[in-house]
């Protein structure tokens, strides 16, 4: 679950209120260990007063991870490409081992697309990319598509 506040005092009041229903309506809880907290605007980089869920105090962390996709502190909200191109290249090393360039361009083009350009582009539909995220993703895809066809 993520959940989107301007302020701590709002945070704090809308995880209680979670956690209470979690609690007496549906018979769940929240695990604090699996919680974070991922600052974004001016003041960030702040100190501020903690939040808790069931008397634990939540971490408040440089980055998250919610459903693959990868959140970071900062000025405006952001995402990581670090992890995403890791993912991409792994992918593609995979799959170049296996085959062992036994395959012609267009067949290894066809199982890069395949399987390894979903990476570069999960949650692409949900989530307006930066112009820094969209020229990271570019960048990872044509250098593979440039390496295919052994133009560098």
């Amino acid at each position: 679950m993520v959940i989107i506040t301007a302020s701590l005092t709002l945070l704090q009041t809308m995880i209680d209120l979670c956690d209470s229903i979690a609690r007496n309506e549906l018979n769940m809880s929240f695990n604090v260990k699996k919680s974070a907290i991922v600052r974004t605007g001016l003041a960030f980089r702040h100190h501020c007063a903690s939040v808790s869920l069931n008397g634990c105090a939540i971490d408040h962390v440089d980055s998250a991870k919610y459903l693959g996709i990868h959140f970071h502190y900062g000025k405006c909200f952001r995402l990581s490409t670090k992890e995403v191109k890791g993912a991409f290249y792994r992918a593609v090393n995979a799959l170049c081992s296996k085959t062992k360039c036994k395959l012609d361009d267009m067949g290894m083009l066809h199982l890069v697309t395949s399987f390894c350009r979903p990476l570069l582009v999960y949650g692409a539909e949900c989530i307006t990319f930066t112009p820094g995220y969209d020229n990271a993703v570019r960048s990872s895809w044509n250098y593979v598509f440039l390496e295919n066809f052994s133009c560098l």
